[in-house]
């Protein structure tokens, strides 16, 4: 099952990535109403409000489909505005001779149905989106012929025709807008470039790249949720936030976790070790015993001795190479899971 955080660009999941291509079309939509002259404004602004709705929904994450309705009412005036301007044009182009009218006429009514075929086929798509979404969360809300398995099969080949249609759309976008700073747009994208390059260097470099960097596709846990650099019970608010520490043994990086629980990674088979040391938080309670395991696509590569209160910290070292999904197992092993704050302490991945 594939989810935004996934990893797509160096240790960038597509949630990260899609927020910085995000950031730069939002950027081009707005030096279009900035840098648009007097007379062109409102077609501009229309344009600028359009891709970045269109850009919202494509780019970000999670986005619901009732995002992409206003587009529904920008279209229309799009279209009416990339009309008139060719028509404009094609007068100031052509005055005298009948063919060239009819060349003009024929031109103009080419990208009148040229235009109205786009919007009629993002409305299509807009609707099969909502449909297929009515498919995942209402399943008995199936339209016959149709089952929920052939409505649900459909989203790969929704989801790339709607690309298209957007990657349509920002040709469109640049022909109507005419905008002219071409030079500032490649000004943010190196910089934009530069920021991605900057967040993956350790990793470009063959760093070691700690696995709190990334994110979890998922996770279950028995008692609140895994805490970053922190101790599970800091989950509880800012007045419970503290050091993880295994027997008073401090660690400024880790995961703080509590039995039973599960964190699955994706590391798309780009890293090859992965060390960790790990043990029984210094908060826990006295009476509660775990266990550590680490399972790579669901075979399990390493497990601990039992861990109390009182041990000190343990550590390992494993192949991960060619692994795509990394779990973290933290496991019971007394008569109860009461107090059992376990941490994953330093995890570190190698290239």
């Amino acid at each position: 099952k594939l989810v935004d955080k996934h990893l797509v660009f160096g240790i960038m999941s597509a949630k990260q990535l899609g927020f910085v291509l995000f950031i730069f079309a939002y950027f081009i939509s707005t030096a279009t109403v900035f840098f648009s002259k007097k007379e062109n404004l409102f077609k501009n602004f229309i344009l600028a409000c359009s891709l970045a709705v269109f850009a919202f929904f494509h780019l970000l994450t999670q986005s619901h489909e009732r995002y992409l309705f206003p587009l529904m009412g920008f279209f229309p005036l799009i279209i009416i505005f990339n009309h008139l301007n060719s028509k404009s044009k094609a007068q100031m182009s052509n005055q005298v001779q009948s063919s060239s009218r009819l060349n003009r006429d024929w031109n103009l009514k080419l990208i009148w149905n040229l235009d109205f075929v786009f919007w009629i086929l993002v409305s299509i798509f807009f609707f099969l989106n909502m449909y297929l979404s009515m498919g995942w969360n209402y399943p008995d809300q199936v339209i016959p012929p149709f089952t929920v398995v052939q409505t649900l099969g459909m989203s790969l080949v929704i989801s790339i025709i709607q690309i298209v249609l957007f990657a349509i759309f920002l040709v469109w976008y640049f022909k109507i807008s005419q905008i002219r700073f071409f030079g500032l747009i490649g000004l943010m994208g190196i910089t934009l470039t530069l920021i991605l390059l900057l967040k993956n260097s350790g990793y470009f470099l063959g760093k070691p790249v700690a696995l709190t960097k990334l994110t979890p596709i998922s996770y279950k846990q028995d008692y609140l949720r895994p805490a970053f650099n922190k101790t599970v019970e800091s989950g509880r608010g800012v007045k419970f936030w503290n050091r993880l520490s295994v027997n008073y043994y401090f660690y400024d990086k880790g995961i703080g976790s509590h039995a039973d629980s599960e964190i699955t990674y994706h590391l798309g088979k780009r890293f090859s070790q992965f060390s960790t040391d790990f043990g029984f938080d210094t908060e826990g309670h006295e009476s509660a015993k775990v266990y550590f395991s680490i399972l790579g696509d669901g075979r399990e590569l390493f497990q601990s001795e039992v861990k109390g209160r009182f041990d000190p910290p343990g550590t390992t070292k494993i192949s991960v190479k060619r692994i795509n999904y990394l779990t973290l197992k933290i496991t019971n092993a007394g008569e109860s899971n009461y107090g059992a704050h376990a941490d994953w302490l330093n995890p570190v991945l190698l290239r």
